[in-house]
């Protein structure tokens, strides 16, 4: 079987959840004896030779149109991230006031055009730039062969906004499991987030949270190319509290495994979260986990976390303080490893692609 997966343009340069999804699922993929190719916008290919797309981010279906009319059949990973209320709180008021007016989708359709004017993204798919946000990814949606949400609450949240009657599969995220064979016993270290810089992660908010305790708090992650000034924001705040807060940048990503472990608590105050991977990888290193109560975060973790309203840096700072004295709990990370890997993700997505060539 031959598998080409499609994902935004910069998925390799400016990293996300999409990015870790896409590459792990072809890494066992490949163990199981599909050929995955990725889809590079420099390359020319011949599609007929693929028996399957696999498109990633539908909330980007500026990258995706182009693959909907090739004759070849394609699934959906949505990843279904919902802006709508980061982008209502933190931008000015001219941005609200229109989003108010114009609604969330003809907003996204304005900043994919600013994107492709600042030279910061591919010009549009000319179909995308026809039919817009929203019936561009109504449109990609009912012509997909399959849809495979990363749990039911996103399936449930994409149909109810974005009505189809297309075949439905939800497909967990997970880890590597052979990284997390040996969590920490002991961690000597307090606080670990690791998120890109950008409003959605909230770093800002947990900043303030964290100097209202005695616990330090160590940031890992890279700005997001679009968020300049907010990471210039996080690092004011942190130079204003140096004996509290550290931020690293550029840090490799195969030597995260071993960070979490130094860690008692892992913490993902964001605005909106499907699943919040790094979370799932904390939580399999042995870290207590606290992440947002916005998204789908719940069907992963249920009881086993702590939560935290991202709005309210009482909420955080209560939270970490809670969290900072509950003892380690072996609980959410046998959950993880028992329900929550790789190996089930490309496992459960072979089978989508099975039932989609077979019908």
């Amino acid at each position: 079987m031959k598998v080409l997966m499609v994902n935004r343009t910069n998925w390799n340069t400016s990293r996300g959840g999409d990015s870790v999804q896409m590459e792990n699922t072809a890494k066992v993929l490949r163990k199981l004896g599909v050929q995955v190719t990725y889809w590079e916008p420099t390359h020319q290919f011949d599609f007929k030779q693929f028996d399957l797309i696999h498109l990633f981010n539908i909330i980007r279906p500026e990258h995706l149109m182009k693959f909907t009319n090739l004759g070849v059949p394609f699934v959906v990973s949505t990843i279904f991230v919902d802006y709508e209320e980061v982008d209502k709180l933190l931008r000015g008021n001219s941005f609200r006031a229109f989003q108010n007016i114009a609604g969330n989708d003809r907003l996204q359709y304005v900043k994919t055009l600013a994107r492709s004017v600042k030279g910061k993204s591919e010009i549009p798919n000319f179909s995308y730039l026809i039919k817009g946000q929203a019936e561009s990814i109504s449109y990609i949606a009912k012509k997909a062969a399959m849809l495979l949400p990363n749990s039911m609450s996103e399936a449930q949240r994409f149909v109810a906004k974005y009505p189809h009657e297309t075949p439905i599969k939800v497909i967990p995220n997970g880890v590597s499991k052979e990284k997390f064979i040996h969590p920490c016993d002991n961690p000597q270290k307090d606080v670990l987030c690791v998120a890109r810089f950008e409003h959605l992660k909230n770093q800002i908010n947990l900043m303030h949270a964290i100097v209202q305790t005695d616990l330090k708090l160590t940031l890992v992650g890279d700005p997001s190319p679009n968020q300049h000034s907010y990471y210039q924001q996080c690092l004011e705040f942190a130079k204003k509290h140096p004996q509290q807060i550290e931020i690293l940048t550029q840090y490799p990503s195969e030597k995260l495994p071993e960070l979490y472990k130094q860690y008692k608590i892992h913490i993902l105050p964001s605005w909106f979260e499907t699943t919040g991977l790094v979370n799932l990888e904390a939580a399999a290193a042995g870290c207590n986990v606290i992440i947002s109560n916005r998204g789908d975060t719940h069907e992963y973790f249920g009881d086993r976390a702590d939560y935290c309203d991202p709005g309210d840096v009482a909420s955080i700072k209560n939270a970490l303080i809670k969290v900072s004295q509950t003892p380690s709990n072996d609980t959410l990370r046998q959950h993880v490893l028992q329900h929550f890997t790789w190996e089930l993700a490309a496992q459960n997505t072979l089978e989508a692609y099975q039932e989609v060539l077979n019908d």
